[in-house]
């Protein structure tokens, strides 16, 4: 069912839509980190191909809209780091450094590491990237939804 929703949100990227990043805000990438709602944006995907690996960062609302691949957020984002393919992964990942993580607005290193849930990657098509995440970082921490990203060069 998620790849039915994933497929049609991708396809309606090229259309007119409610979100200017062009995703359908019913199954958007959302929840509660640290107390406050946060909402996917747009986000930013790299390669590592000595480690053929893909680097994900997902930004929220409150990021300004400018090109994904020239952020450097401060203002509280996800990053994880998974194999660069299709597959589910169940968190927390086996490396730590590379789990789903929930950088802290304003401080530094700090940040929340998802304990329970998954990341799937339903897509990977030329330079875009589409997901789904369902992760718990405690009882009171929890997102849920989409993601489409592209591969920054």
């Amino acid at each position: 069912m998620r790849l039915l929703i994933l497929l049609f949100i991708l396809g309606s990227t090229f259309q007119a839509c409610n979100n200017d990043n062009g995703l359908d805000d019913t199954e958007l990438l959302n929840g509660i980190i640290g107390g406050e709602k946060w909402e996917f944006q747009y986000g930013k995907a790299n390669s590592i191909s000595f480690e053929d690996q893909i680097q994900i960062e997902l930004f929220g609302l409150q990021e300004s809209e400018i090109d994904p691949c020239a952020v450097f957020s401060s203002n509280g984002y996800l990053s994880f780091a998974i194999p660069s393919a299709e597959g589910t992964y169940n968190l927390p990942l086996i490396d730590q450094n590379e789990s789903l993580k929930f950088h802290q607005p304003g401080v530094g290193q700090q940040f929340f590491v998802a304990s329970s849930g998954f990341i799937e990657i339903i897509t990977i098509s030329g330079r875009r990237v589409g997901g789904y995440i369902q992760a718990e970082f405690d009882q009171f921490n929890i997102i849920e939804g989409t993601f489409v990203v592209d591969l920054c060069l």
